[in-house]
């Protein structure tokens, strides 16, 4: 069975014949669970479906961290916290860095400090343009430099992923070396590592969605039996996504998209496209008039796709009534805006 491109357009073509895929009458499929490689429509490795909020509920957004005013010595920092809002709400951080997150919970990659004073300006932005900002300050000082920093190559991506880590260790004062290195990676209070190597390789496999403080104990001694060693931890969050979750946040998208044109509401689905080329949807929209309800009423449903933590490409497909047993597709690409809400680029 054969997902087959519009003669009249040039459209991706993609073979199914790695399973039988049933008629596309079904409402609203976000996707096939056919075997394609990390596309978040697995079979098996992710959950086959993800529940998403509802579209009324309301905006809500709560920094753990940092607290406002906070002093650090390390040149970077990660901001977390908890927030509610409808589908395909976004978090970011001064307008650059959009977070990893799931349904409830969010974590930003690592944020470069300079030296004094930095604000950081956490933004909740709905599909629709509704928004909430929390406001920190955190003060980088150079001078106070941690005794122990832990630190992950990424804050995060889509489970199953290993993650590899740096510690990097300064002797206190009055103490001469380390006696031992403790690491918990998942924050279940076991460590997973013990060893006195501050060189040791250090990763770890988060084998499902999860969000986990990883922690560093590194203890220091002088080597004089009469003296209390030194004891020095490092925190670093690492939160895991659910592929499921993101495709059918992206699937909710389309559906939504496809829902207003079918209402005639243009400025409504304006909303789902990425904001610099709403001119040019506009434009294609309004010159369908009367036609663009029955146009969307054609657009196919999701069959598969792949999906990074910045971009996806879909297939979506239509019965192809020129060659029965077939399907007429085409590709369907999203890309997140620096809000960290996802937009429509390409259809």
């Amino acid at each position: 069975m054969k997902l087959r491109a519009p003669s009249s357009l040039a459209f991706l073509v993609f073979c199914f014949a790695c399973g039988s895929l049933p008629r596309a009458v079904a409402s609203e499929n976000c996707g096939y669970p056919l075997s394609l490689n990390k596309s978040g429509f697995e079979i098996g490795e992710q959950p086959p479906t993800a529940v998403l909020p509802s579209n009324s509920t309301p905006l809500s957004l709560s920094v753990a961290f940092p607290p406002d005013g906070a002093v650090l010595g390390t040149p970077s920092i990660q901001v977390y916290g908890t927030y509610s809002g409808p589908p395909n709400t976004g978090i970011s951080v001064n307008g650059e860095y959009p977070a990893i997150q799931d349904a409830a919970s969010f974590t930003t990659q690592l944020i470069a400090l300079s030296p004094g004073a930095n604000p950081l300006s956490i933004v909740l932005t709905s599909q629709d343009g509704t928004s909430q900002t929390v406001t920190r300050t955190v003060q980088y000082n150079p001078s106070l430099v941690p005794d122990v920093s832990l630190i992950g190559f990424t804050s995060g991506d889509y489970a199953p992923k290993r993650i590899g880590f740096k510690l990097t260790t300064h002797v206190p004062a009055g103490q001469s070396a380390i006696s031992l290195i403790e690491i918990d990676f998942n924050g279940d209070g076991n460590f997973e590592i013990t060893t006195t190597d501050a060189g040791a390789p250090l990763a770890f496999d988060f084998t499902s969605p999860s969000v986990s403080l990883a922690r560093a104990r590194v203890t220091f001694d002088d080597g004089n039996s009469g003296t209390s060693p030194v004891v020095s931890e490092s925190t670093f969050r690492v939160q895991m996504s659910a592929l499921a979750y993101a495709r059918e946040s992206l699937c909710n998208l389309y559906y939504t998209m496809k829902h207003r044109l079918q209402a005639q509401d243009i400025s409504g689905a304006l909303n789902t496209v990425l904001t610099q080329d709403r001119a040019d949807w506009q434009s294609a929209w309004q010159g369908l008039g009367v036609n663009l309800s029955t146009a969307a009423n054609g657009l196919g449903e999701v069959v598969s796709g792949r999906i990074s933590s910045s971009s996806a490409d879909f297939v979506v497909a239509t019965p192809d009534t020129e060659h029965p047993g077939d399907y007429a597709g085409f590709p369907l690409q999203f890309k997140r805006e620096s809000t960290g809400v996802w937009r429509i680029s390409e259809m």
